[in-house]
Formats: structure tokens, sequence, C-alpha cells
């Protein structure tokens, strides 16, 4: 992640956006809840929660039900981050269609004593980050820590986030070593909303208040929506070299959650501490001929999750009191055997035990209260105990061949198949509010785990030091594609399996080719890359036969010219374009509009200081950075309202810049 010195580092997707196959569509602007897509697994969860295992040192940041909190993620504390597509995250307990994100932590013994990075720019925006690693001895410490915050581009818009990480390690012998993982984030943002396509052209920087004829969605100003959270992590991980070719790994981990999700009305505030714990353990045995792995992991956590009726931005009276209790436990089995010095086979089983429980909490479920803002009154609504116990099972095999004609040239082919079982966001159903009045009604879906079976074949490799690329294309049937959809005013909505199988088919393909050489000095050099991403995802059966599966652009493109000099300077133009409109509802009758963003980097970096300036969207498109998916287009039950009524589009930001200086000792 050396090149997060030279460009702006406030988001995950600054740090992973422009890798082929990793779209991350931005909702405000900040460290909130982005939406990350990869081969669509859990891109319409709003906010988003699921569809990826995200990892930090191979120890999952996932609570136990498969839900996570985007923003923990701190990729300038890391050292790389490692992106397994697919099945190709099965071994590291990943039990969804998307593959798992593993964040690296620096150490002691590569990390630099100290690197300080100041960046400020438009919007109030200001990050800064310090860490130190160093070791003596058979110990070593790394550190880091950082602050970001911004005022936003819209009104409403302000976010701010804290983060310590440590890595603290012992080698004990030659054979034997520990690690202790810390990290404690402190994030909180504001929710502006959606807008109707008529006020996205008009002003992106505005927000709704009182519903009216012409936007139907939440009341911002009224409702004050927000999040904030404060995570806690502790990992130890331990290695033993048992001989020249075995190793035995161990790993332990608790991790806390303070999570308060002010939604507008409609949904009240959601209050969920959490508690997980969980550990895994892994032996290894290397050969010339034969890489075997097998492991297992277990997680456990509880939500103690409330529910009450926001006032204002306050919450007020109780509405629901549950306690959630979830389970997972991952066995898995992986080889590589070398059939020659260029062919090798690969084989992956991992089994997935799930179990998710609701127990009911409330007092008196018999009666619930229900806030009308119209009236300013509350009233109680007959209701019932939500309680809900269910078990999933996973066998995922995978088998695949490896195909390495020269060192730096590989191909590779594989079938896998993967399964991803509901979290509690989406088995919790609210329902029966308004942009006016709080929820009504609370139930538990009986949702089934979604399972994809994947063929994928692709090529990634570099010829000199003129080309390099890494292509794959692959071909998903789902079957109980889980759905969530978001309903009419745009807040909360109902999660469904699809009762028709879905086809998620891709081309992922990222290629950097230096067209010149020596240009105005000796090694001097001119790089042009290419990343693209192509999504085919639609139904195949029932009345949404043929549509496209909303939520996912069908074609993605970054493209990169960047200049760079040995004495230091470099010069970067690159566009992010989606050059055709991509349906919102599953009925494809609304569209988000096609757009291309144009951006530009200037820096001067040598080996301790890097100093940049860094512009995007110079052109100030006004677009739509992303967007709530809906099933089909509904006419609002207001009168002259239209389907383009409701508010549906999360405005992308306007021109802005950022400087930013980073010393490397």
């Amino acid at each position: 992640l050396n090149k997060l010195k030279t460009k702006r580092s406030q988001t995950l997707k600054d740090a992973v956006g422009d890798e082929p196959g990793v779209i991350i569509q931005d909702f405000f602007g900040g460290n909130d809840q982005a939406r990350l897509n990869i081969r669509g697994s859990g891109i319409q969860s709003n906010p988003q929660s699921r569809g990826v295992a995200i990892l930090q040192d191979g120890i999952p940041v996932n609570l136990a039900d498969g839900s996570y909190i985007i923003g923990v993620t701190e990729a300038q504390a890391a050292h790389l981050v490692e992106v397994f597509k697919g099945s190709n995250g099965l071994e590291y307990g990943s039990a969804t269609l998307g593959g798992a994100l593993n964040f690296v932590t620096k150490n002691g013994y590569y990390a630099s004593p100290l690197n300080v990075k100041l960046e400020g720019g438009s919007f109030n925006y200001f990050n800064g980050s310090v860490s130190s690693g160093f070791n003596k001895g058979k110990n070593d410490v790394f550190l880091s820590g950082s602050y970001n915050r911004s005022n936003g581009f819209r009104t409403y818009n302000s976010s701010e986030r804290y983060n310590i990480t440590a890595n603290m390690g012992r080698r004990f012998t030659d054979k034997f070593e520990s690690r202790l993982y810390l990290n404690y984030t402190d994030l909180r943002f504001d929710i502006p909303g959606p807008l109707t396509i008529a006020q996205l052209l008009d002003d992106p920087g505005q927000i709704n208040g009182a519903p009216t004829p012409r936007n139907i969605g939440p009341n911002v100003v009224r409702d004050k929506p927000n999040r904030k959270s404060k995570i806690f992590r502790a990992g130890n991980k331990n290695a033993w070299k048992i001989n020249a070719n075995a190793m035995l790994e161990a790993t332990i981990y608790y991790q806390y959650a303070d999570d308060v999700f002010t939604f507008p009305i409609t949904n009240g505030v959601r209050n969920n501490p959490s508690n997980d714990i969980g550990a895994g353990v892994t032996y290894s045995h290397h050969t010339a001929t034969n890489k075997f792995t097998a492991g297992a992991k277990i997680a456990d956590g509880v939500i103690n999750e409330t529910y009450y009726i926001n006032q204002g931005g306050k919450a007020t009276e109780l509405f629901a009191k549950n306690r959630l209790q979830a389970s997972n436990q991952v066995i898995y089995v992986n080889d590589v055997y070398s059939i020659s010095s260029k062919l090798e086979a690969v084989v992956t089983i991992q089994t997935s035990w799930d179990s998710r429980k609701v127990i009911e909490r409330k007092n008196d479920p018999s009666v619930r209260p229900v806030f009308n803002f119209m009236n300013n009154t509350t009233t109680m609504a007959p209701s019932s105990a939500v309680n809900g116990s269910f078990h999933f099972f996973g066998f995922n095999p995978k088998a695949g061949l490896i195909y390495s004609p020269s060192k730096n040239v590989q191909a590779y082919a594989n079938f896998g198949r993967s399964y991803e079982p509901p979290t509690f966001i989406e088995l919790i159903n609210l329902s029966g509010g308004t942009p006016n009045s709080s929820t009504a009604a609370i139930a538990v879906a009986d949702l089934k785990a979604q399972t994809a079976s994947t063929v994928e074949i692709g090529t990634r490799g570099e010829l000199k030091d003129l080309l390099q690329w890494n292509v794959s294309l692959y071909n998903s049937r789902l079957k109980r594609e889980i759905l969530t959809l978001t309903e009419i005013s745009g807040i909360s909505g109902q999660t469904i399996n699809s009762s028709s199988p879905t086809i998620h088919r891709g081309i992922e393909a990222a290629v950097t080719f230096t067209a010149f050489k020596h240009i105005f000095g000796e090694k001097d050099k001119l790089n042009l890359k290419g990343v693209y991403t192509y999504s085919n995802f639609y139904f195949t059966q029932g009345s949404l036969k043929d549509h496209k599966v909303a939520g996912i652009p069908k074609h993605y493109l970054i493209a990169e010219l960047e200049y760079h000099h040995p004495a230091g300077p470099f010069v970067n133009f690159n566009i992010e374009s989606l050059p055709e409109k991509t349906p919102m509802d599953h009925n494809n009758d609304l569209f988000q509009p096609a757009y291309t963003l144009l951006n530009a980097r200037i820096g001067y970096q040598k080996t301790r200081w890097s100093i940049f300036v860094d512009g995007r969207n110079l052109a100030g498109k006004k677009y739509a950075a992303s967007y709530l998916v809906r099933d089909r287009a509904a006419v609002p039950p207001m009168p002259g309202a239209t389907a383009e009524s409701a508010t549906n589009l999360i405005p992308g930001m306007g021109r802005n810049f950022v400087a930013g200086v980073t010393f490397t000792l």
C-alpha cells in the first residue's frame, strides 16, 4: 500500500478501489457505509453489511452472524491488502459469494521507525496519521494512530474517525513466535439521505425536509439520521514450526462493538452492543511437490439489540428489545499438488455450520408504541413476541488447475461452490412506518442461505518491465439469492430469497503497460493502466426473467496515465467511468445515469518525502455515486407524485482537492 503515500487515504475505496472486480460505491463521501461489491454479493444490503469476509491479519472483522461495519478497516496501518474473490476465500473462513479481504498489518521488522502523513482539502477535510515500527532482540512492535474528519460536500454530511492499531510480537525461539494485535476505532457520520434525479441535477448538496409530491423520502432535517460506532478488537496468533516442512498456527480473538444507528423515524434508533469471541487452528505441511493445509475456525457472538422511537434525532420510547445469538464453525482442507514442474492441481473442501437465534426480551411484547409526528401522539399497537431459531449448513468444494509456462506467467481454471447465510440485519424486518410515523411491526423473516456454483478461468503475469496483467472470467449460478428491497420512502424494506435462480457473469481485468521509457531522462517512464469490470447479473425464471439484478453497474472502467521521473516528480491523469446507465430496480424501470469523472494527481516522491495534490471530479460532474435498490418502481401515494418522486439517488462528491505530505524516516 505504498501508493497511499501519494494519494488521498481516507476510505477503503482509496486503498483497493482500483483492483479488478472490486467496485466500491461511495454513499456520503467519507468513512461511512460505502457499498463493497465483489461479484455482486451483498451489494444490495442497506446499509452495506454483508457479502465479503473482512479480516485483519487473518482474524475476522465480521461479527459471528457475518455482518460488519465497513468503516472499521484502516488501510493506512496495513502493509498490504489481500483480495480473495469468490471461492478463493474458502480457506479464510469465507461463507460468502464475494470472497475475502485480508488487511495485513505492518510489523516492527519492516515498518519504518517513523511515518507521518498529513492531508487537508475541500469541505474542511483533514487526515493525519503517525506510525512507528521497531525491533530489539526477540521483540518487535508496530504502533499506528490516525484521525480524519470532514464537513462533507452536502448539508448535514460531517464525519469523524479515530483509529489506533498495535501489532506486537516475540520470537521466543527459532521455531515459536507469538503476536498480539490490538485495534480501536471510534467512528461517527451523518446521513444526508437520498435525492430525486431533479434534486440531484439542481443541487446535489441539498437534503430533504418534509416530503412533497416532488420528493418523497426521509425527513433528514427533522430526524437527524446518523451512525456512531466504537469497536475494540484484540487477537493473539501463535506460530509453531514443527519441522522444516510443517507449521501449526493457533488464533484467538475478542471483539466488542457499540453501534448506535439513528435511522429516520420510520425505523427509529437501533442500539446494537455486541460481544464476539473466536478461535482458529491451522496445520500446514509443504514439500517440493505438495502443499497441504487443514484448519478449523469457530466464532460465537451476542448482540443485545434495542429499538427506540426517533423523535428529532433522540431515542425515546422502547419499541423492541431482543437478544441475538450467532455461531459459526468452519472446517477446511486445501491441497496443492504439483503434477509437473508447470502444472498444479488444487482441491479445497470447506464445511460451514451457522446458527442464528432471536430471543424476545421486551417486558410486554403484546403491544408496542407507535409515534405519529403529524399529531405528535403515541399509541400502542398490538404485537407479538419476536423469536426465531435458524440453522444453516454449507458444503463448499473447489477444484482447479494452475498452469505456469514460465516463472512470471500463470493461467488457471477452477470450479467452486459457496454459500452465504443471512445476517440478523436481513432476518429482522421492521414495517408499517411512514416518513411521518414510526415503525408499527417487527418480525423475523424465514430466510434460507443463498448458494452459488462458479466456474472461473483466468491468467496473470508480467512480461519483463513492459506489461503486467490480471484477467479472470467467471460464471456463477445462484439459488435463493438474498435480495434486500427498499420500500417507497427509501428508509426501510423487506429482505427475501429470490424465487428465480440468478446468474452472475463477469470479467475482471487489469492491464498495465509501460508505453515509453527514457523520455526526458534516464529511467523515467510513462505507464498506461486500465481496469475493467464487467458484471452481467440477471434473473433466469419467472416474471423477472432476463431482467437485470439491480445494484451493480454492467460496465465499470478505470483508466490511468502516469509519468514518473526517477528524481521524484510524477503526474497522474485518470478517469472513473460508468459508461452505461444501471437499473435501480429489478423490473428495470428506473436507472442510475451514466457518468465519467476526470481526476488528476501531481507530486514528488523520494525515499523519505512524498508530496502530492489530488484533484477529483475536476469537471464538476453532477452524478449519482449510488442509489437505493427496489423490486420495481412505484408511484408514491401522494397527489401529483410520479415514480421519479421517490428519493433514490445518493449524490457523488463535487469537484474537490486534497494536498498531502508524508515523511518516512
